[in-house]
């Protein structure tokens, strides 16, 4: 058998490799990578490639198809949320993460791309069921409960507020109030003299 002739029936490569094959190719894979020059001539090549939108479009859908089916396995699943865990316990890594985040966060397509994949994992009932799962387990932490619930009070009273104050009658209302209470303060002596205390501070160190 020559050196350029399939395994395989139907040329679609070779499968049953050995653990020894795997182990030369990967130790000559990594030789190859460890050229400066080899290295620096394939991703000007791979820059080059990646212009074209079809080619570009083609490794995304590669990729993407790959995730999906190593997610699967049950395995290899743990092993990516125990990694992602480890790196997020890291703060440097947590922020360096989040601004990688927020810069490709800003394309309109990877906003697009992101948003259909959310949509698909909710239809997958694996990743249903591991989000409710994560979702009860943080749920039974108070100080995360009592987090969300103070987050969501402020959320309400600050549109409640906003609505109020669009009405012209409240706000000359809450106004007059302050105006008030303003007033007052500046009967009270003792809360006039701390206040003409803070002016003449606040001149002093200017």
């Amino acid at each position: 058998m020559g050196p350029l002739c399939n395994n395989t029936a139907g040329g679609d490569g070779v499968r049953n490799v050995s653990s020894e094959s795997k182990a030369k190719f990967i130790k000559s894979i990594t030789k190859t990578w460890q050229d400066p020059k080899y290295k620096k001539a394939n991703s000007e090549r791979m820059k080059t490639r990646w212009k074209n939108p079809e080619f570009k479009e083609k490794v995304l859908k590669a990729l993407d198809e790959g995730r999906k089916r190593n997610w699967k396995n049950p395995k290899y699943r743990n092993k990516m949320i125990e990694v992602g865990k480890k790196r997020f316990e890291n703060l440097e890594e947590r922020k360096k993460v989040g601004e990688i985040f927020k810069k490709v966060w800003k394309d309109p397509k990877f906003r697009k791309r992101m948003s259909e994949k959310a949509k698909e994992q909710q239809k997958d009932p694996v990743q249903r069921k591991n989000l409710t799962k994560g979702i009860k387990k943080k749920w039974k932490d108070l100080e995360f409960r009592a987090r969300v619930h103070n987050k969501e009070k402020r959320k309400r009273d600050s549109k409640r507020m906003k609505e109020k104050w669009k009405d012209p009658e409240f706000r000359k209302k809450m106004l007059m109030a302050l105006d008030r209470g303003r007033k007052n303060s500046w009967n009270n002596l003792v809360t006039r003299e701390k206040m003409l205390r803070n002016l003449e501070g606040n001149h002093g160190s200017t």
